[in-house]
């Protein structure tokens, strides 16, 4: 049966709250849409689709968009003006609420591109405030905040006594302190149970990061407070650029994304799903992009190596792809130089000179224009074609230098830190193939042409390279070839699961300058461009530390890995590169090295039994020495000594696990004012320094010997009281005004000297 509902309401029947339930509408739902505005403008009708295309794109991570129907309706509706041509804003439909108000909340402000960044705003909430009576015509003064500020990032370094600090991690308790020589760290703050991963400081010591389940927490200012977090579930690896601008984070387990009613603020969206690696923005928290990892690659990835590696003006942030491309990012967009990465068949590594030189082969930069960035990568022999090792500027790509290499079984490279020489370690087989040398080629960088140097090391292979900060001298570490237990045999060894070794495989230590001539330091191009100062021989050292100001060097052997190398060999070795004595009497310079920049003296020696890391402070005052729990449990702790390896203060620490200097920003002085300031240092502020560390002694003895004081005082005092409450007789002896002595004599009645040969 059938009623018209103008037949009900004659029969007087009621259907409204029917209708009202059931009513059919066209409008969609409002609460699903949002506006973009800063859409680029003037794009013509051929390029809607492609715009479209590009901001489905952007869009998507918040959520689903509704696709494009065949009758030509679109998820995404540009505003035109009456030429065709877009007006700037674009209003977008997803599929459902959630969607569009994650896009409200983590795409709003976001970079498009170079010259766009989009304003994501809800419908709703663009028609409600522009309804009449919801907003006032009338402009009324806002009430205006107090003002609340905010905790500095670097206060550490208006400290008076120009201290510096460190963060240690013992047990599950995280601490700060500051470093007060001789005397117990001051403590700064302390976090029980901030987490169980190491922590890392950024480059320049603004912020501590630290690793948890949910993502990554960074911790700032005098308080100790978390700032802000970045949520990368299961992160296993965070860096912060050089410039402190970016953050890098890395989890071995692909992005999955929670169902759509539960992301919230959940920062990753469709096109981040199944990728391993995110760059945030660390002025405001916007996630950039995200890159995946092929899953061979993070098989092999080592968590202490960069994964993102970083140019010295942070313009450019590259990747590798090992064996297949390299990849170079342009910041802050994130997009590929020339939208496509760097095919080089076989390359195995990559690296960023520290500086942007202004004179790159003979050529200078015009002052208006921002020099060029170098990197230097290598591939190796591939069928009859021979390893090469390449420089290349950045960003228009140019091979400016390439060398060919044979019989090359590995290859390493180390920039001088003012991008002055690349030195190249290239460890090659003979052609029988059954012994390893290495050889050093340095590049000069900065000169035309770029020429090469060539130091062969027929005998023995190189371990270890490390250039003094900013001059032109270095430390080599070589395998001792007369030494039974080679690096092979411990590799077996390791692999077989048999006992580790006792003792380290002995080492040769080898100091080298480069010869200078020229005006202004300039290199010589002659045959002794490469001279050897001092060898050591016969040593177990693994590791060198150079103080970060240059000329004074520690040398220690370390416990590397758990399990791996158990050494009781744990001496540390002080030198000093220019030392003021006599070089004619100094018997640790080699008779034909007079013309070396070098007057190496070893200046002090100590020891630390199973230490695992060693560092300097950033003043190159210090040198610490920590035992940690993360690599065995024996004598945990650290020592403190000063530039001559004297100990000045020592500490056993129950689970010691790292203990990490806080870097310092590099100074705004100028090289004059640091000249001027080192000129009056001994006449002007030795004395007041002196003087300032004399008060402080006098204070803290004038402090110990007040504590005495009182405590004695407070003995007597007592003393005097129970005396007082106690009979006299009270053991049955009467007061005599006798006094007794006792003397005690000592005679020697036979004394006998017998000679043992």
């Amino acid at each position: 049966m059938t009623v018209d509902l103008e037949e009900a309401k004659e029969l007087g029947i009621d259907f409204s709250d029917l209708e009202s339930k059931y009513v059919v509408t066209d409008e969609p739902d409002l609460d699903a849409f949002v506006v973009a505005d800063g859409v680029p403008k003037g794009v013509p009708a051929a390029k809607h689709k492609a715009l479209r295309t590009v901001l489905r794109k952007f869009l998507s991570p918040a959520g689903p968009i509704t696709p494009d129907n065949e009758d030509g309706t679109s998820g995404i509706i540009l505003a035109l003006n009456d030429d065709g041509t877009t007006k700037g804003t674009a209003f977008v439909e997803y599929e459902t609420k959630a969607g569009a108000d994650t896009a409200a909340t983590i795409l709003h402000k976001k970079r498009f591109d170079k010259n766009h960044t989009i304003l994501v705003n809800k419908l709703s909430d663009v028609i409600r405030y522009t309804e009449p009576g919801v907003v006032s015509d009338t402009w009324t003064p806002p009430e205006q905040e107090p003002y609340t500020e905010r905790e500095h990032l670097r206060w550490w370094l208006a400290d008076k006594q120009g201290r510096d600090q460190f963060i240690m991690q013992r047990g599950d308790d995280t601490g700060l302190f500051w470093n007060c020589k001789a005397d117990p760290p001051e403590k700064v703050a302390v976090r029980p149970g901030l987490t169980e991963q190491p922590v890392r400081w950024s480059p320049l010591g603004s912020y501590l990061i630290s690793l948890h389940r949910q993502g990554v927490q960074i911790w700032s200012g005098p308080s100790f407070q978390p700032t802000s977090r970045y949520v990368h579930p299961n992160v296993a690896y965070a860096r912060i650029s050089p410039n402190e601008s970016y953050l890098v984070t890395y989890s071995p387990e692909p992005i999955q994304l929670p169902p759509p009613d539960r992301r919230g603020a959940f920062p990753f969206g469709e096109q981040d799903a199944g990728k391993n690696i995110a760059v945030w923005e660390l002025s405001t928290g916007a996630l950039l992009r995200t890159l995946a990892l092929p899953e061979e690659v993070a098989r092999e990835l080592n968590p202490e190596e960069d994964i993102m590696r970083w140019s010295p003006d942070e313009r450019y942030v590259a990747r590798l792809t090992p064996g297949q491309s390299l990849s170079i990012y342009e910041l802050p967009s994130m997009g590929l130089i020339d939208k496509k990465s760097i095919r080089v068949e076989g390359i195995r590594d990559f690296s960023w000179c520290p500086t942007n030189n202004i004179a790159i082969q003979g050529r200078k930069t015009p002052a208006k224009e921002i020099p060029p960035s170098l990197l230097a990568y290598w591939t190796p022999e591939v069928g009859d074609q021979a390893a090469r090792v390449s420089l290349m500027t950045v960003p228009n790509k140019e091979v400016i230098r390439t060398r060919n290499l044979v019989n090359v079984n590995d290859v390493s490279l180390h920039w001088q830190n003012l991008g002055r020489f690349l030195c190249v370690k290239v460890d090659r087989h003979s052609k029988s193939g059954k012994s390893t040398f290495s050889n050093l080629e340095f590049y000069r960088a900065t000169e035309a042409g770029i020429p090469v140097e060539v130091m062969e090391l027929r005998d023995s292979q190189v371990l270890k390279f490390a250039w003094e900060p900013n001059r032109d001298r270095f430390v080599v570490i070589c395998a001792d070839p007369t030494d039974g237990v080679s690096k092979a045999i411990l590799k077996e060894q390791i692999a077989a699961g048999r006992a580790p070794l006792t003792q380290p495989p002995r080492t040769i230590v080898s100091f080298y300058g480069l010869e200078h001539s020229g005006p202004g330091g300039s290199v010589a191009a002659t045959d002794k461009f490469v001279q050897i100062a001092k060898k050591l021989e016969r040593r177990t050292i693994n590791t060198i530390r150079w103080n970060p100001n240059g000329r004074f060097l520690v040398l220690t052997t370390l416990v590397l890995n758990r399990g791996v190398l158990n050494t009781t060999a744990c001496d540390l070795e002080f030198f000093d590169f220019d030392y003021e004595g006599d070089r004619k009497e100094n018997k640790y310079m080699l008779e034909d090295a007079a013309d070396v920049p070098v007057n190496v003296m070893k200046i002090g020696q100590s020891s630390h039994y199973g230490a695992t890391d060693i560092d300097w402070d950033p003043s190159g005052r210090y040198v610490t020495t920590a035992s940690s729990f993360w690599i065995h449990n024996l004598e945990n702790g650290y020592k403190i000594y000063d530039i001559r390896g004297a100990v000045i203060r020592e500490e056993r620490i129950e689970a010691l696990k790292c203990l990490l200097w806080r870097p310092r920003p590099p100074t705004p002085l100028s090289k004059d004012q640091i000249k001027q300031i080192r000129k009056q240092l001994r006449e002007k502020w030795a004395p007041i320094f002196d003087a300032e560390d004399v008060a402080a002694q006098s204070a803290q003895a004038r402090e110990v010997m007040e504590s005495r004081r009182r405590l004695l005082s407070e003995w007597t005092a007592y003393r005097a009281n129970i005396a007082a409450k106690l009979p006299k007789d009270l053991f049955g002896v009467k007061e005599s005004a006798q006094e007794n002595i006792e003397e005690y004599t000592e005679e020697v009645l036979s004394e006998q000297t017998e000679v043992i040969e």
